[in-house]
């Protein structure tokens, strides 16, 4: 089931990012659905395509939690800490949940210099 909602999620972000003529919010919602289907590069491309298109601070932070994340499930280690600290530079946003998994992501990272941090 889960594997089928998160296909439909991906369709539904996929006509979201068309509808919106690409609005950095909904693509930063196309980046999470994708890394949640463990589409890393794919992932890290659309929120660089949001990045390139926001200023927004909160949404930012985000987008750097997100790329983050990709980079470290592709092995990109360094990016992976420059990104996670990018995320935690920035204003959380309202109701950012990410923030206290994005701090135990940058710990495990910095501390593991053998191997790739899991991304959560």
């Amino acid at each position: 089931k889960a594997g089928r909602d998160l296909d439909r999620a991906l369709e539904l972000a996929r006509t979201a990012v068309r509808a919106s003529d690409e609005d950095p919010a909904v693509l930063d919602t196309l980046a999470a659905v994708q890394l949640r289907r463990g589409e890393a590069a794919p992932a890290l491309a659309s929120a660089d395509r949001a990045l390139r298109r926001t200023t927004e601070p909160a949404l930012r932070s985000h987008l750097y939690w997100v790329r983050a994340q990709a980079a470290a499930a592709m092995g990109r280690r360094g990016e992976a800490r420059r990104d996670v600290a990018r995320a935690l530079a920035g204003p959380p946003g309202v109701g950012a949940t990410w923030r206290a998994e994005a701090e135990r992501f940058a710990r495990e990272i910095e501390s593991d210099t053998s191997a790739s941090a899991s991304p959560p």
